[in-house]
């Protein structure tokens, strides 16, 4: 046989090995993987050591060198938390079958396993309000992104709710930003393994995600790890905590566990040796009251934030992304037509009274605003629920309107783009019904996500047959995918289908991206006179 015909063969016969179970050697050990219409896959790589034992309430540790070949067929656990159906209405789709302490891992999706590939890197951070959610779910799933993209996408774990948030004084809380950090080390490391470049990594995330986002922006620590960030979501009116309030939160779990007597390293060793489950129990179930001790009744929407500790997180984000103190990389963010819905309702699920909503209203904004605010939206209907009329104002004050404002600083110093997604999905009613009806035809919080990462080709558990989108959907879902591609890719949108042009967000045409069919466009001047009565009187209001 011609030498010219060998080498083919050998090619030929390479690539299906790895077609088979493609093996990947990092400087911490090997990992298989799969392989699926052009993509490759690699599950459940640890990229921290456990945070278990000695190392449960510590700073994230490195991870040490494994022998053998890691199995990345399969996600690993998610991280300690409670899968609900209020927050995540389709389990098998967003829940992990499993959870565990041992959970700091992340999954890699990639088109190309050269090293030379130098391929765009994105890594998302998933919401879930700090105390729920996992990168391991189909919903995540990055391969059809990274396909279509010709990048390589990251999702990742990281500890949740007192996991990683507990702050006691001797406990320094923040556990959460530190294991999010350590994956982007991780990355800089292992993805030119994975055909990624460490030197063009953009973090995303959405909800707390989005809010993790806005803290590395914030945290000088992180800066060497990412060159652009996606924001999808952020609640940035919801306060950071400061070291005083979470430590009133940390005593009273320390009292409830029987762990407060001594203080110090004692203090420490007696968390450590109270079980995983207990301490969940005591998040979920105790009388830890957030909404009583820490930020007023919008904390309930999302405890277990980061603390300002002058250390991992200097500045509260919404402060530091709106007075220069941010790492200057390109922005792309939005927000979607009704995010505050879902948390309206958990907040109170019975129907709502004009009188109640005027209470709730005037706790929040102060009795001196609530004249404007009806001169603004009207006044609340006499009669019937007054859930919607909360919600309008509660997303424009909680993310669309300090979005805005966010987004008017950004640009004075770097590209800066904006969205908002207005498309009702043909399979809401799929995802909502039965536990959050009130969803069914409203564009709720997360919306967007399908849109982006088209999990409806990926793996999915036996028995959970979601309807396909439609066409149009379809459509929608090319432009922003090609969006966020581009993006990853260049730091700018552009250029996109059908010669849609995106303009860079200036803060005073307020310009932005409307993710919509039959057609996206462009929307400018979107609630101009709401935003600016809630920019006048500020979003730190509780």
């Amino acid at each position: 046989m011609a030498r010219t015909s060998l080498v083919f063969v050998s090619t030929l016969l390479i690539a299906a090995a790895l077609a088979a179970e493609p093996i990947v050697t990092t400087q911490y050990g090997k990992v298989s993987g799969t392989m699926d219409q052009g993509v490759y896959a690699f599950r459940g790589i640890p990229f921290a050591s456990p945070p278990v034992g000695s190392l449960r309430f510590q700073k994230t540790q490195e991870v040490s060198a494994w022998s053998g070949v890691i199995n990345g067929s399969n996600f690993a656990p998610g991280c300690m938390a409670v899968c609900s159906d209020t927050a995540f209405p389709v389990p098998g789709l967003m829940c992990t079958p499993t959870t565990s302490e041992d959970c700091l891992y992340l999954n890699v999706f990639t088109p190309n396993l050269e090293a030379t590939a130098n391929l765009p890197v994105l890594i998302f951070i998933h919401g879930g309000n700090y105390i729920g959610g996992s990168g391991g779910v189909p919903l995540y799933d990055g391969s059809d992104l990274a396909r279509t993209q010709n990048i390589v996408v990251v999702t990742i774990n990281y500890r949740l709710g007192v996991f990683g948030a507990l702050y006691t004084g001797t406990v320094q809380g923040n556990f959460h930003v530190t294991d999010q950090r350590e994956s982007m080390k991780f990355v800089q490391k292992v993805i030119s393994n994975f055909g990624g470049n460490p030197n063009k990594v953009t973090i995303s995330g959405q909800s707390a995600g989005a809010f993790s986002v806005a803290t590395h922006l914030a945290s000088p620590k992180s800066w060497p790890y990412f060159q652009g960030a996606v924001i999808f979501s952020d609640p940035f009116a919801l306060l950071a905590e400061t070291p005083e309030r979470a430590i009133t939160v940390g005593e009273k779990l320390l009292t409830n566990l029987n762990c407060s007597e001594n203080g110090g390293q004692s203090e420490l060793q007696c968390l450590q040796s109270v079980s995983a489950e207990e301490l969940l129990w005591q998040q979920v179930n105790g009388s830890v009251n957030f909404n009583a001790i820490t930020n007023g009744f919008l904390s309930v929407m999302m405890p277990w934030v980061p603390v300002v500790d002058g250390d991992e997180l200097p500045y509260h984000p919404l402060v530091a992304l709106t007075t220069d103190r941010f790492n200057k990389v390109p922005v792309m963010f939005g927000t979607v037509a009704n995010e505050s819905v879902e948390f309206i309702y958990d907040i109170e699920s019975a129907p709502l009274s004009a009188l109640e909503v005027y209470v709730l209203a005037s706790v929040v904004f102060g009795e001196q605003n609530m004249k404007p605010i009806i001169e603004l939206y009207g006044a609340p209907p006499a009669e019937g629920d007054c859930h919607h009329y909360l919600e309008i104002i509660a997303t424009d004050y909680i993310f669309y309107c300090p979005n805005r404002f966010v987004g008017s600083q950004l640009t004075k110093t770097t590209p800066t783009y904006m969205y908002f997604f207005d498309q009702l999905a043909s399979y809401s009613s799929w995802v909502y019904n039965k536990s959050m009806p009130y969803c069914n035809d409203a564009i709720c919080h997360a919306d967007d996500l399908p849109f982006y990462f088209n999990p409806f080709n990926a793996p999915l558990p036996p028995g959970l047959n979601p309807p396909q989108p439609t066409a149009e959907e379809l459509v929608l879902t090319a432009t922003m995918q090609k969006a966020l591609g581009n993006f990853v890719s260049g730091g700018n949108p552009n250029p996109l289908p059908n010669h849609l042009e995106w303009p860079r967000f200036n803060g005073s045409v307020n310009a932005l991206m409307n993710y919509s069919t039959p057609s996206s466009s462009i929307l400018t001047g979107y609630r101009d006179k709401y935003c600016n009565f809630w920019d006048s009187i500020g979003y730190n209001r509780y």
